[in-house]
């Protein structure tokens, strides 16, 4: 149903647009002749009036399709900026869930969250107090656990269930293909 609406805006701002681009090449060609003394006598009133209410009326549809536009534009970031919630609240659930079954301490909890942040070993010591080798120890027990070799698969297990890409995730970690 969007596609039908997204293609009558479409239409309406091309039409507009075209009424609009009309009316200024006409107006600049009136003033151009009016300036270069080409007319060998002036237009009627009646014209001149046609065209100035034809460019309000021109101008006043701009700015409803422009307000009308602007709208939507609200509306539709205000859903995107829901989507991005929900999508971070799973990607939360997907993480503590994961964490659980890989049996992790709260300590290497905390060390993980850090690790998916992209902080290096070195970062991670400096935020938790802990020493550089102690969080080099948990993180790979994390490692270990989650059954990957580094921070990259670490985060591709998570993306991979919140994408939920129909089983091709399980696939590419074993080398098969469709």
């Amino acid at each position: 149903m969007a596609k039908p609406r997204s293609r009558t805006t479409r239409a309406a701002i091309i039409l507009l647009l075209g009424v609009q681009g009309g009316l200024a090449i006409l107006f600049l060609g009136d003033f151009a002749v009016d300036t270069l003394s080409l007319r060998s006598e002036a237009p009627s009133y009646t014209w001149r009036e046609l065209t100035q209410i034809a460019a309000g009326l021109a101008l006043v549809s701009s700015l409803v399709v422009s307000a009308i536009l602007a709208l939507h534009l609200l509306r539709d970031y205000r859903r995107m900026e829901r989507s991005a919630t929900i999508a971070s609240g799973a990607f939360h659930e997907i993480i503590e869930a994961s964490f659980d079954d890989w049996g992790l301490t709260p300590s290497e909890r905390e060390v993980a969250m850090l690790a998916l942040k992209g902080f290096s070993n070195q970062e991670i010591a400096n935020i938790t107090g802990k020493a550089e080798g102690t969080v080099k120890a948990q993180t790979n027990a994390v490692f270990r656990k989650a059954d990957v070799t580094g921070r990259v698969q670490l985060l591709c297990n998570f993306t991979d269930a919140l994408l939920d890409d129909g089983g091709l995730a399980g696939q590419r970690r074993t080398g098969q293909r469709a």
